[in-house]
This record gives structure tokens, C-alpha cells and sequence, in this order.
């Protein structure tokens, strides 16, 4: 992505060596049949999809426990998905997110009264991992979890909220890389202003945003100015 610069590798010497397994290219098992409900599907499954019998997710993953290309339902999903972190020597960090989305679980069924959908216990879990790299000054972490919010409030439709969380990606590329700003991020600001909200409003929601990146000394920038570049890029 544009927000990250590439840093200068470092000579490194490879030396060859025998290699001790040879690679078998996994089986290909997938099937037109859902594997929620059993509907025949039009065609097999080449990623995620919604089955049209039974409203759930279809999912493409390749196990390796069985070395095999498949379709799983939403119900398998989670243990294909753990074998494949074991596999890929990641289980540790899963674990730990496993972990922490079971704290939020537990926590809004608590606030909620019941339990949460996804859409909240995702938002729950990016609040406390953008504050958390914010203390540790992660700024990575900051700005993929800021991207993981606005994507979902773009797709739910919820425009004015996505402005003020815009504001932190925009104005960290902008402060990071020469008073650039990306449009993948002014593209929500543009699409809450065609839904309705004026220039001057959506200004308002970007200082708002900005405040949540100021605890970092090279994000307390002038926030106006960078407005200024914003409104450039959405060419009002």
C-alpha cells in the first residue's frame, strides 16, 4: 500500500540446501453442494459466497489436514480456518485474537443483554486494538484498524460516521508522506456528502477524526491545511 515505504534490504547469502519434503499440490474436493444445507448450487464455489437456499456463507479454504481444496459452511469454518494457522505457524497470534473476540463477546451479551452480532463485536474488538497501538505508538496497527472501521461503515451505509474515522488514515498518510492523501480514504467524505451532508459539516466530522491521532507529536498537524488537500482531491 502506498502508506508504507519499502526499506533497503539488507545482502543476504542463500546457500542451497536438500530439500526435506517435496510439495504435493493439495486435492481439489470443492462441490456445487452447499454444505449449510445441502441446495444444489448453480456452479462450485470459487470463494466466499451466500447461498441462495439458505441465506448462510459458503466459504473456499484449503485444509491441510486432509491436503485438500474445499467448501466449508459456517458451522466448519472455524476449525478449518485454526488448522490452517497451526499449519502456518501463526496459531499463537490466533489464539490471542480468539481470546480477545471471545472478551468482547462476553462483554457486550453483558451491555446487550444478549448476544452481539458480528458487525459489533468486530467494532468492539478495532476500538480496543486502535487504542491499544495508539499507547504503544504502532502506527501500522493504527491505520489498518482504521481502514478495517471505515470499510465497514462504508458498507453498512453509515457515511457521516465514516468521515470522522477517515480523518485519522488521511491525515497520517498526510503527515507520514509529504502532504499526500489518498483517495481510497476521501472516497467515503465524498460519498457522505452525496448522501447529504454539506462541505462545511464534513469538515467538521474530519477535526473531529483528527483529535483521535493528535496524542501522536507528528499527527498534531494543522488540520485545516490537510482539509485544504482533502477538498483538492474530492475537486470541490
Amino acid at each position: 500500500m502506498a502508506w508504507l515505504k519499502r526499506k533497503e534490504r539488507p545482502t543476504v547469502t542463500v546457500t542451497m540446501s536438500t530439500p526435506q519434503s517435496t510439495y504435493v499440490p493439495p486435492e481439489d474436493t470443492r462441490t456445487n453442494i452447499c454444505p449449510n444445507c445441502g441446495a444444489e448450487l448453480k456452479k462450485v464455489p470459487g470463494a466466499k459466497t451466500k447461498c441462495p437456499g439458505c441465506g448462510r456463507y459458503i466459504y473456499v479454504r484449503t485444509d491441510p489436514r486432509i491436503n485438500a481444496r474445499i467448501v466449508v459452511g459456517e458451522d466448519q469454518l472455524e476449525g478449518v480456518d485454526d488448522a490452517i494457522a497451526v499449519a502456518n505457524g501463526t496459531w499463537e497470534e490466533r489464539k490471542a485474537q480468539k481470546e480477545h473476540r471471545a472478551q468482547a463477546v462476553a462483554a457486550l451479551t453483558k451491555q446487550f443483554g444478549m448476544t452481539p452480532n458480528d458487525a459489533d463485536v468486530n467494532w468492539r474488538m478495532w476500538n480496543e486494538d486502535f487504542l491499544t497501538a495508539a499507547a504503544k505508538r504502532d502506527t501500522n496497527t493504527m491505520f489498518s484498524v482504521s481502514w478495517k472501521m471505515v470499510d465497514q461503515l462504508g458498507r453498512e451505509k453509515k457515511y457521516t460516521d465514516a468521515v470522522v474515522v477517515a480523518a485519522r488514515g488521511i491525515i497520517m498518510n498526510w503527515a507520514d508522506f509529504d502532504h499526500e492523501v489518498l483517495p481510497a480514504w476521501t472516497d467515503y467524505i465524498e460519498k457522505a456528502i452525496k448522501s447529504g451532508i454539506s462541505l462545511t459539516e464534513a469538515h467538521g466530522l474530519f477535526v473531529k477524526g483528527a483529535v483521535a491521532v493528535a496524542t501522536i507529536p507528528k499527527y498534531k498537524v494543522d488540520v485545516d491545511r490537510a482539509w485544504k488537500d482533502v477538498v483538492k482531491v474530492l475537486g470541490k
